[in-house]
């Protein structure tokens, strides 16, 4: 997933694959 999007859902508390 692209940087900004995996930051944002870091804190959103969302695993991101990829």
């Amino acid at each position: 997933a692209m940087r900004i999007i995996e930051g944002t859902a870091r804190s959103m508390g969302i695993t991101v694959v990829d």
